[in-house]
């Protein structure tokens, strides 16, 4: 099992608590599957800020049996209060380590 963080900065004010909805899902020609993900299910949750919290972790745990290659993005939405400006974050398995960018 590798676990790949994606960070989360809540802009503007971070007066009051705040959380926000995220899911994990294949992307692409040859996008990561539920089976290479733990639990063998695409992953989802809520990520929360506590007042005055300005950052936050998502972490998305992959099988270690996940195909190379595969690729995946975490996607935000229904925040509690204000709006999301970059709405997903994308992976790609490479062996033998993971890398992620942000998406445009």
């Amino acid at each position: 099992m590798s676990t790949i963080n994606f960070n989360v900065t809540r802009g503007g004010s971070t007066v009051g608590v705040a959380t926000l909805n995220w899911a994990a899902v294949g992307t692409g020609s040859n996008p990561l599957r539920a089976t290479d993900f733990v639990g063998g299910a695409l992953l989802t949750g809520t990520v929360s800020f506590g007042d005055g919290q300005a950052t936050a972790t998502i972490a998305v745990s992959v099988a270690s049996n996940a195909v190379h290659g595969r690729t995946f993005a975490v996607r935000l939405s229904n925040p509690s209060v204000g709006e999301i400006r970059q709405g997903a974050a994308a992976g790609v398995i490479a062996a033998p380590v993971f890398s992620i960018s942000a998406a445009p």
